[in-house]
């Protein structure tokens, strides 16, 4: 009798064993589960990213397929020679154009007209004068006004109009 008490508690003992050990396995499939969602979650969130980065690749390859043709429309030739004025005593060649422009100093944005443009330089007209620096010339009609280009200058002189 007293070989079955004995078998009836190791029985009973390896019972909680097991029974503590199914407890810890179900709490850890319970942690399985939980990570698993968030990764499912994490999965649907990069797809939807996915989705948006083709759609804003798609727009970028159009742009620049515009870009490419109306910069086809453009040849250089390195070999031009520009032959400078009569009494021209400026180093680098002059295009007379005129272009309507943005001017920024100190967070002050007024317009002017650039001509007699060149390598080296262009001539502004102003209403108003300005200090020695500029922070910035942009094209009036320059899509990209929102201060992405940034021409700093500095004046060589100025005369009055």
């Amino acid at each position: 009798m007293e070989g079955i008490a004995i078998t009836s508690v190791d029985t009973a003992q390896a019972n909680q064993r097991i029974s503590r050990v199914s407890q810890q396995q179900v709490d850890q499939f319970g942690l399985l589960r939980s990570t698993l969602e968030t990764l499912f979650a994490v999965l649907r969130d990069s797809g939807l990213k996915v989705k948006t980065t083709a759609a804003i690749g798609e727009d970028l390859r159009v742009v620049t397929g515009r870009l490419n043709d109306i910069m086809s429309g453009f040849t250089f030739t390195g070999e031009l020679e520009i032959e400078a004025a009569q009494h021209e005593k400026r180093r680098a060649p002059r295009a007379n154009n005129s272009l309507r422009v943005k001017i920024t100093q100190d967070g002050t944005t007024f317009e002017a007209v650039a001509s007699d443009f060149s390598l080296k330089g262009l001539r502004l007209r102003l209403s108003n004068p300005v200090r020695e620096r500029v922070q910035s010339i942009l094209p009036s009609t320059c899509p990209m006004t929102t201060g992405s280009i940034r021409n700093a200058g500095t004046f060589a002189r100025q005369s009055a109009a």
